[in-house]
């Protein structure tokens, strides 16, 4: 893992957690803000202009809006910084051919333009779809035998609407990387962002029997279909090698939401897990502590550990506070950086609070409840995490509970955590006293809550 990712945040950060973090991510998060037609399966901008991503890096690097805009002819558009994005939004969105999706397109890339003035170096990533491609455009029409891993194509017989694209049907071989390796540059010199992120890694039967994949017919005359798992690897790792070439360092995400491929993984520097399971139900009945261990943690891969966590935006405010509560308690004693937002407030006040305490620092152990040498004892079923710092003679530690609640009794190995004197401890949200009785705390949480103890060493 990198020296300081539990300073890092995805997306969703609020202003008050900025001051106490290294980076956090600044994500166009879809094709339509950077000049796309379709939702999610363009790798270009309309009509291939990349005056609009050139428009994007002087945006960066002024920190704010210039006063003319240069075309793809090098003719030059004065509209004045003042009232800047609306008139070079009058004049793009005037070239897109679906005259009905205009004000969608319009307002996606007004929101790149604003976000992308405070898009520091190293924080912008492009989303891309690493299984979806447009079908309507000339590169499609020459390579969609190779690219698409359907045996037939629709567009043969019949020429499809622009915009079209299919979302779940690419196998990234070798002309695909070609031609995506050539986007991605465009993107990086350009200046208009500086990491990728690729949504749907998963695995995804090849049924092409031209030969250009590793599908074969069996001898009863079936079809064994390809998986296209080497063809995802080389996709992430030349975008890396790239990069690296350009002499950025990479940064990019993967969306691998129940699939931690370990060989895709690899050549990625962040994972985002947890698109599933949208609802109100408790995050504990998501996710067993084990799959968080073997599939979320990131760890493996040495990766930025992400999670969606989808919650539902509508219905009884009670029932989905509590969830988002439950959401909380399971990311922060995983480690797992929630992109929920503004939303998930119980878990930035507890993150912040970590970080205030030195959560991320060099002087803050950070001890995970599946360590080995783990210096609590705790009853019942739980997660946890615990921050020590002798020199502050403090503790903090989060017990999520994943069982039914009840009365629960940690028991701290203060020798370990160089504790010497009578123990005092709080809850660090409500104030009150725990129970301590030597080196053992005794409260209690409802089903599926967590707390925050802070835990003092006196004289």
């Amino acid at each position: 893992m990198a020296k300081n990712w539990r300073l890092s945040a995805l997306w969703g950060t609020p202003d008050d957690a900025l001051p106490y973090l290294d980076y956090h991510m600044v994500f166009i998060g879809s094709s339509r803000p950077y000049g796309g037609e379709t939702l999610s399966d363009d790798l270009a901008p309309r009509d291939n202009d990349i005056s609009l991503w050139k428009l994007f890096g002087n945006i960066r690097r002024l920190k704010g809006f210039p006063e003319s805009y240069t075309d793809k002819n090098g003719k030059e558009h004065h509209f004045g910084s003042k009232d800047f994005a609306n008139k070079f939004l009058d004049y793009w969105c005037r070239g897109y051919a679906n005259k009905k999706l205009v004000p969608g397109y319009r307002s996606e890339l007004n929101y790149s333009l604003y976000t992308l003035c405070k898009g520091a170096p190293g924080q912008v990533t492009f989303y891309t779809n690493a299984r979806g491609m447009r079908t309507d455009t000339p590169e499609a029409y020459t390579f969609r035998d190779n690219w698409f891993r359907e045996e037939f194509q629709g567009a043969r017989d019949r020429e499809p609407e622009r915009p079209s694209s299919l979302s779940y049907s690419l196998d990234p071989g070798k002309s695909f990387r070609d031609y995506a390796t050539y986007w991605y540059n465009q993107m990086f010199i350009s200046g208009a962002c500086d990491n990728l992120y690729w949504d749907d890694v998963f695995m995804a039967s090849n049924l092409d029997r031209s030969g250009a994949g590793s599908a074969y017919i069996l001898p009863d005359g079936r079809l064994q279909p390809s998986t296209g798992l080497w063809n995802m690897r080389k996709l992430i790792h030349r975008a890396a090698v790239l990069q690296l070439e350009l002499g950025k360092t990479p940064n990019n995400t993967v969306h691998m939401t129940n699939t931690a491929i370990a060989p895709i993984c690899a050549f990625a520097q962040q994972n985002l897990d947890w698109e599933d399971n949208l609802g109100t139900n408790p995050f504990q009945q998501r996710y067993t502590r084990e799959y968080i261990r073997a599939t979320s943690i990131g760890r493996q891969f040495g990766n930025l550990p992400g999670g969606l966590g989808l919650v539902a935006s509508g219905g009884n405010p009670k029932v989905i506070n509590w969830c988002l509560r439950t959401g909380a308690g399971v990311s922060l004693t995983h480690e797992v950086l929630w992109t929920k937002g503004k939303a998930a407030v119980d878990y930035w006040k507890n993150r912040i609070e970590m970080m205030k305490f030195g959560y991320g620092k060099d002087n803050v152990q950070v001890w995970n409840y599946w360590d080995r040498d783990y210096p609590v004892k705790i009853s019942g079923e739980t997660s946890s995490i615990l921050l020590s710092s002798p020199d502050k003679k403090e503790c903090i530690l989060l017990v999520c509970d994943y069982g039914n609640g009840g009365s629960f009794n940690v028991t701290l190995d203060t020798g370990k955590l160089k504790l010497q004197g009578k123990l005092s401890a709080y809850n660090w949200e409500t104030g009150k006293a725990i129970t301590v009785k030597g080196s053992t705390l005794n409260f209690s949480m409802k089903k599926y809550d967590f707390i925050n103890i802070r835990i003092k060493c006196g004289k």
